[in-house]
């Protein structure tokens, strides 16, 4: 099995073609997925925390936020796009159509908690020493490795 991500921050609101510069191949593969970070209803009701609740917080740092204006996404300024590439190889006989998209799914429940948790911490980093900001970032790379993990092995239970 293998799966790999690579990822792209751009500030523009999504509007990017071809981000992570893929060849025509595999953008006539691709399907793209667009993760709203203040959209309740994209998360269990198990995994919601009112504390990483971009509809609600309010940098006080910053001054961003709460998204909950309806079209946040199109009049929020700054923006910043977040664009990935997923790709999931798992070669199993007889399995394989049934676990690729459940790890897909696993990897999108997963980026969309981490950019909540991610924006709803912005008081904790911004403004930080870029030192600091790369450990803190290797510490969360390996989080959501961990994460990644976790999720990926608690899909896999075929019993």
């Amino acid at each position: 099995m293998r799966i790999v991500t690579e990822t792209m921050h751009l500030p523009d609101r999504g509007t990017t073609e071809n981000a992570l510069n893929l060849s025509p191949d595999l953008i006539a593969q691709r399907q793209i997925q667009y993760i709203d970070v203040a959209d309740n209803e994209a998360i269990s009701k198990k995994a919601y925390k009112e504390s990483e609740d971009p509809s609600i917080f309010k940098s006080q740092k910053t001054n961003r936020g709460p998204l909950n204006a309806p079209g946040w996404e199109k009049n929020c300024d700054p923006v910043m796009t977040c664009y990935k590439v997923v790709t999931v190889e798992f070669k199993w006989w007889g399995i394989t159509s049934t676990v690729e998209p459940i790890i897909q799914s696993s990897m999108q429940n997963v980026f969309t908690m981490f950019h909540r948790q991610l924006f709803c911490s912005t008081d904790e980093w911004f403004g930080m020493p870029i030192e600091d900001l790369r450990a803190l970032e290797k510490e969360t790379a390996k989080k959501l490795a961990d994460k990644i993990q976790e999720e990926n092995a608690n899909k896999t239970d075929f019993s």
